[in-house]
């Protein structure tokens, strides 16, 4: 019996970031990865991930409104896919925003790949309840 891997995809402009998440996963889920906005919604119609896991800011100019662009796309397209904000120790008052607006959870950067499996993992299992 296959047993299908849950579906997390990374959206971060910074490729070391979307690296460093898809080496510390691909264990345990089906990584997809999206640099911007476009391609973030894109994969979100067409793959449905179970988790995002959500740069705040997609912008090399460090802008939010990217990040929670996708973030309200996602709720829309579906409200049960749990988004996990990804930001700098400076941008914490702007996860507490996204969380307002629906998502699920924080972690900053530097990111703890422990800590950030953890809030992954209670992520998928909550969705999947749902």
């Amino acid at each position: 019996m296959i047993i299908e891997k849950e579906k997390v995809l990374v959206v971060d402009d910074d490729q070391g970031i979307r690296d460093q998440l898809m080496w510390a996963l691909k264990e345990s889920y089906e990584i997809l990865l999206a640099e911007d906005v476009a391609s973030a919604v894109e994969m979100i119609r067409e793959q449905r991930p179970a988790v995002l896991a959500l740069d705040i800011s997609l912008s090399p100019f460090g802008g939010d409104e990217e990040g929670f662009e996708v973030l309200r796309k996602t709720m829309e397209l579906d409200p049960k896919t749990k988004v996990i904000m990804i930001t700098g120790n400076e941008t914490k008052q702007l996860a507490l925003k996204a969380i307002q607006m629906g998502a699920y959870d924080y972690f900053t950067k530097p990111i703890a790949l422990d800590e950030m499996k953890v809030i992954i993992s209670r992520a998928v299992y909550i969705q999947k309840l749902e």
